[in-house]
């Protein structure tokens, strides 16, 4: 299956790829309480929406980081009108070969850990980034209960990837890190999440009923949103996690 394009098309109705609301995501924007021309680095940013709400809040100067260049390509277009784009520069890169100049104020890396290796490999990546005191957002995954062996495998997961939300905060303190402030994903969360997702590929599949890639959509999206139902909702969360170097 081409999972690249699967995904793009699976989050075209999403704000941001990741199943926080906005309400959550804006309260952790002003958590970041940020002075004017602060250097402000995203890892994994997607379209580059949390950058440009950065700099519309506080005038912070913007990177962002993304490999999958046709994503980023929509910076941008969502920043034209909004934002000066002398204050957002954008890399179609990976976390690995991108190499700043300077020291930043403050990190994202919302859902995009595997940028870096991992959760625990991403917390030292980012130590070296953000000056002493200075503050990270991370996003990441984690149990609510042990897994079933079904839902690992439709996930392709092995149970040791993921831990618990307090481990995801303890780890970062053994890491040298101070935790701040932490919110997860509600059910409903996840619920307007997976039924965007779902409903992205459902909508494509029956106006594209020709396309070499709509049988395989649809059987694929099938299995997972019956696989959420029965095993996701109770199973995974995601925890959104503020902390100071």
């Amino acid at each position: 299956m081409n999972r690249k394009r699967f995904s793009l098309i699976a989050h075209r109705d999403h704000t941001f790829a990741n199943p926080l609301s906005e309400e959550k995501i804006d309260r952790l924007l002003g958590l970041l309480d940020l002075p004017p021309e602060a250097q402000v680095l995203d890892v994994g940013c997607g379209n580059a929406e949390l950058l440009i709400r950065l700099i519309e809040r506080y005038n912070v100067v913007g990177t962002g980081v993304e490999h999958d260049a046709e994503a980023l390509s929509d910076g941008p277009r969502r920043a034209q009108g909004r934002i000066s784009m002398e204050r957002l520069q954008l890399h179609a890169i990976s976390a690995a070969d991108f190499k700043p100049d300077r020291s930043f104020d403050a990190a994202l890396c919302i859902g995009a850990t595997h940028a870096y290796g991992g959760y625990l490999p991403t917390l030292a990546e980012l130590q070296t980034l953000v000056r002493p005191g200075g503050q990270i957002l991370i996003g990441e995954g984690y149990w609510q209960r042990d897994p079933d062996p079904e839902y690992l495998a439709l996930l392709g997961a092995e149970p040791d990837e993921l831990t618990s939300h307090a481990d995801n905060v303890s780890r970062a303190v053994d890491a040298g890190w101070t935790p701040l402030y932490s919110v997860t994903s509600s059910a409903d969360d996840w619920d307007h999440y997976e039924g965007l997702y779902c409903r992205a590929i459902e909508r494509f599949v029956a106006a594209h009923p020709d396309d070499p890639d709509s049988p395989e959509f649809a059987a694929y999206i099938r299995r997972w949103n019956a696989g959420y139902l029965r095993w996701g909702r109770d199973t995974l969360g995601f925890g959104l996690y503020l902390f100071q170097n």
